[in-house]
């Protein structure tokens, strides 16, 4: 019998902590846990924030929309579903709130899976790299980013920005088959790299996604 586990799956292990720490944390507000509710609050709050964002600029918008969201939580915290990945559902839920609210009446199958806006924009280092770049590289920069898509930047963000996996972004953005988030993703670097193909080698495409 085996007693030591090898290092991937000790890995493997160590990653799926925070995940079932939150689906205790998820199973105490259930049963009415008003100190679990806020540590799910306080931790997902800033995160499906800097989310929202993606989606619509106006920040008291998505603030509000947010709020309500997490009210919403709360109020019906009882008859919530039993969950095996709390940040997954969470952010789908959420997903599902703020686009309908920015894209207005359209059918919501359509809003879900294509007709929405999500943007990415460069955070204070990525803004660093770029005042390392003349002009000209700077304008190839920023039209690889608008080449792509909306599912296309927020497949990208989910999986470089919040590192999830490809069977996460396909279950948030509602995919059918995981193989077609990745492929979204592959897709995406393969458009960025034509764009920014002769900039400089030190600039790789990860580090423009931290």
């Amino acid at each position: 019998m085996t007693l030591l586990k090898s290092e991937s799956q000790a890995s493997m292990d160590s990653a799926d902590l925070p995940e079932q720490a939150d689906v205790l944390t998820w199973r105490q507000m259930k049963a009415g846990s008003e100190k679990a509710f806020e540590c799910l609050y306080d931790k997902f709050f800033p995160l499906l924030f800097g989310y929202g964002l993606r989606f619509c600029a106006e920040r008291e918008a998505v603030k509000d929309c947010l709020q309500d969201f997490f009210i919403d939580l709360y109020v019906r915290r009882a008859s919530l579903q039993e969950v095996e990945y709390v940040k997954r559902y969470l952010y789908t839920a959420f997903r599902h709130r703020i686009i309908r609210k920015v894209s207005g009446k359209q059918p919501m199958l359509e809003l879900l899976t294509s007709h929405y806006h999500f943007e990415v924009t460069f955070s204070h280092e990525q803004a660093m790299i770029q005042d390392q770049l003349d002009g000209l590289k700077q304008r190839k920069l920023l039209r690889a980013f608008k080449n792509l898509s909306s599912r296309q930047k927020e497949a990208v963000f989910l999986r470089f920005y919040e590192n999830m996996s490809y069977e996460e972004i396909a279950d948030i953005m509602k995919m059918k088959k995981v193989k077609y988030a990745r492929t979204l993703v592959y897709r995406a670097i393969s458009v960025f790299r034509e764009c920014i193909k002769d900039l400089d080698g030190s600039l790789t495409l990860y580090a423009l996604f931290l």
